[in-house]
């Protein structure tokens, strides 16, 4: 991907830090995943070039999209008001997020 070489700033919700632990966790609970494999990876997360965002119009446009949406919750939503306010690009291996959001947000893409 060009983004990975180039020199474009990666944006994303501070849920993004507690999702992608709470995921390993899992895993690990599971056994699906080594204690020290999802160790290294929380590490390498902690040094990635990542600009974590949150504020208030983050927020309120999350629960709009939710209402937009028809969503139960708003995970999702955090992701897509990011990407949104920012007017970037959103890219996702969610196949679900994709096909609910691609037609209302066309900024959304899938890897």
């Amino acid at each position: 991907m060009d983004w990975i070489v180039s020199s474009f700033e990666v944006i994303a919700p501070h849920l993004i830090i507690y999702e992608t632990s709470s995921v390993l966790r899992n895993k690990v609970f599971r056994g699906a995943l080594d204690e020290s494999d999802a160790s290294e990876i929380i590490e390498r997360m902690r040094h990635l070039d990542l600009s974590l965002v949150y504020t208030e119009e983050v927020l309120e446009l999350a629960w709009d999209i939710g209402l937009i949406l028809k969503t139960p919750s708003l995970y999702d939503c955090f992701y897509l008001a990011t990407a949104k306010l920012f007017r970037i690009p959103l890219w996702t291996s969610d196949k679900k997020l994709f096909k609910l959001a691609k037609k209302e947000f066309p900024f959304v893409n899938l890897l």
